[in-house]
């Protein structure tokens, strides 16, 4: 099958199947939607990163073979997403392979796999500081934005600003 849009590799071709007898379409994650998380499950309260498939979460910290499985052993995502975008899709793609009916994986990778029904979340990563693009009148006048902002943006005429902040708390 030809993909015709260039962010799309073979990770997300419709004729996938998983080893994850769960992994369907149905479920929300089926091997075409690889999402990362920061849980904590199966009595071990440590929160590591792991990957849903089906009803059931990778746990990435088990699977030893790996290439990045240093950072993927932390509590959050942060280590892995400073190794940028080519390390990114390395990884999508191994565990996609890893993931697909028929993968050498299925019987190691099995054993790392845990039951996302009782799994505990937190953010996947430690937010530090952002900054908050205001690029049009909508954006700086909506409830929440600074009053300050908002009166500065009713009076003059509309420019892209930015400003530095601290995140408040935020939720998962």
């Amino acid at each position: 099958m030809t993909m015709t849009h260039p962010a799309l590799d073979e990770t997300h071709r419709p004729d996938l199947a998983s080893w994850v007898e769960s992994a369907t379409a149905a479920s929300g994650f089926p091997i075409q939607n690889l999402p990362f998380a920061s849980f904590s499950a199966g009595g071990d309260d440590s929160f590591r990163i792991g990957v849903a498939i089906g009803d059931h979460i990778l746990d990435l910290r088990r699977c030893t073979d790996l290439e990045d499985h240093a950072v993927l052993s932390a509590p959050t995502l942060n280590a892995f997403m400073a190794l940028g975008p080519s390390r990114w899709k390395a990884l999508r793609l191994r565990l996609s392979r890893g993931l697909r009916a028929g993968a050498a994986e299925a019987a190691r990778w099995r054993e790392c796999l845990l039951p996302r029904a009782g799994a505990r979340f937190r953010l996947p990563a430690d937010i530090g500081d952002y900054t908050d693009f205001y690029t049009s009148i909508h954006h700086a006048t909506k409830p929440g934005s600074p009053v300050l902002l908002r009166a500065v943006c009713s009076t003059v005429m509309p420019k892209p600003a930015a400003r530095r902040a601290t995140a408040r708390p935020m939720r998962p």
